[in-house]
C-alpha cells in the first residue's frame, strides 16, 4: 500500500520542484488561526475570502515581507471584542459558518476562543507559538467547541512552519482509504505519511510531511 502511494506521487507530481502556496507564509499568527479554523469542512475559497477581507479592513499585509510587522493575538482579540463576534462574522469577514451544523458555534467565535487560549499562555506571534506550544496548551485549544479533533490545530502548526505534521482531514483520510488503509485514525495517518516521506526523501530533496500533505490535499480537493 505504501509503495503504491509512493509510485503515485512520483509519477504524478514533480516532487523535486514542488512549491507550497502563499498561505504557508502568512505575516502573523491571527491570519494563520483564521485560515486553520475556517478551512475545516469548507470550500477553501471561502477561507481565503475571510483572510482577505480581514486584512483589507485592517490594512494588514497578508504575507511576510521585509517590512511587515507582527499583528499580535492581543490586537486580534481586542478588535473582535470591540467589533462584537456577530458583527465580526457578518460585516467584517462576511462568513457565518459554524463549527458544526448541529449545535456548532460560529467559527468566528471559535477563532476568538482559540486566540484567548494563546493570549492566556503568552503566545502572541508565530515565533511564540513555535516556542511555547505544549501539551497543556494543546488540550486547552481542543476544549474550544469544534476543535476537539485537533485537525485545525495540526493545520495551524503547519501554517506556522511545522514541516513534520499531517492535517488528517477528510481529503487526506479518503486518499489513504483509496490506497487500502481502511479504518485508520489520525495517529495512524500521521505514521503512514511519515513512513512515505522517509522513503521519498531518500530520492527527493526538500520533501517533508507538510509538502506531501498539501500535494495530496490539493489533488483530492479537486476531485471532491
Amino acid at each position: 500500500m505504501k509503495e503504491e502511494i509512493i509510485k503515485f506521487l512520483e509519477e504524478n507530481f514533480n516532487l523535486d520542484n514542488y512549491e507550497l502556496p502563499d498561505e504557508y507564509s502568512y505575516s502573523c499568527l491571527p491570519l494563520c488561526l483564521l485560515d486553520a479554523v475556517f478551512s475545516i469542512g469548507a470550500n477553501y475559497k471561502s477561507t481565503q475570502n475571510v483572510v482577505d477581507r480581514f486584512c483589507d479592513i485592517n490594512n494588514l499585509e497578508i504575507f511576510k515581507s521585509d517590512t511587515s510587522e507582527d499583528y499580535t493575538i492581543k490586537e486580534f482579540i481586542d478588535y473582535i471584542d470591540k467589533t462584537g463576534v456577530k458583527s465580526f462574522a457578518e460585516n467584517v469577514i462576511k462568513n457565518t459558518q459554524r463549527t458544526s451544523s448541529t449545535n456548532g458555534i460560529l467559527k468566528a467565535e471559535a477563532v476568538l476562543e482559540c486566540a484567548k487560549v494563546f493570549d492566556r499562555n503568552s503566545i502572541q506571534t508565530i515565533n511564540d507559538f513555535n516556542k511555547l506550544l505544549n501539551n497543556d496548551i494543546e488540550k486547552e485549544y481542543k476544549k474550544v467547541k469544534g476543535q476537539s479533533s485537533g485537525i485545525s490545530l495540526s493545520y495551524l502548526k503547519m501554517l506556522c512552519g511545522d514541516e513534520n505534521t499531517l492535517k488528517p482531514d477528510r481529503h487526506i483520510m479518503r486518499f489513504l482509504v483509496e490506497f487500502g488503509y481502511e479504518g485508520i485514525d489520525c495517529i495512524n495517518a500521521q505514521s503512514i505519511m511519515e513512513s512515505v516521506v522517509a522513503d521519498l526523501s531518500a530520492k527527493h530533496d526538500g520533501i517533508n510531511v507538510r509538502k506531501i500533505d498539501y500535494i495530496i490535499w490539493n489533488y483530492m480537493s479537486k476531485r471532491y
